[in-house]
């Protein structure tokens, strides 16, 4: 009776309309990320001087940059521009739970270091802009001669996060220490 719509439809339009959700709530999931124009760096960006690191305040529901940031957690932040040249970046990660991110400004993270648990890691790499690439059977990008790493970014601007947890009141001058270490710098010419 009421029902009776039901048996009037075949199983190909049945199939068709359950696969055209289907696309449409794929594309739907694709798309939202760049719908979204509230990202971290464009929340972070006017209060973060270009290529200098920041050493965030301890977080507090009034202080904290960015939602859901742990108090227990110390942050480093450096918004980088390799338009006119290069950034050295230099850190020290005391342990396994410090880590050093790189994030494009759509919030894509294309570098990510963490620490290690036998000992300190020194990092220290420069950001550049992506070597041309040649679609053949050999590259034709080298660094030959250089003790330096490179690391490419695929936009010209972007975020550089240190993340510093803090393992104890009695840990926190350390912390700070090495925080104020840390170097975002452009190369001088």
């Amino acid at each position: 009776m009421k029902l009776k719509w039901l048996r009037t439809l075949s199983w190909r339009t049945l199939v068709a309309g359950v696969m055209a959700g289907a696309i449409i709530h794929i594309c739907t999931t694709l798309a939202i990320p760049y719908t979204n124009n509230a990202s971290a760096y464009m929340k972070l960006a006017p209060n973060l001087p270009l290529n200098q690191l920041v050493i965030a305040p301890p977080a507090t529901p009034r202080t904290q940059l960015l939602p859901f940031v742990m108090p227990d957690v110390r942050y480093a932040l450096c918004r980088f521009s390799i338009h006119r040249s290069p950034v050295r970046v230099r850190a020290r990660l005391l342990d396994p739970s410090w880590t050093l991110a790189l994030y494009t400004p759509a919030g894509d993270n294309f570098y990510i270091a963490m620490g290690l648990s036998s000992r300190r890691l020194d990092i220290a790499f420069d950001l550049v802009r992506p070597a041309p690439r040649f679609l053949g059977i050999f590259s034709t990008s080298h660094n030959i001669g250089t003790d330096q790493t490179k690391v490419p970014t695929p936009d010209e601007t972007g975020l550089l996060v240190i993340r510093a947890p803090i393992n104890g009141a009695a840990y926190s001058n350390e912390v700070e220490k090495a925080l104020k270490q840390a170097r975002c710098s452009p190369i001088e010419k």
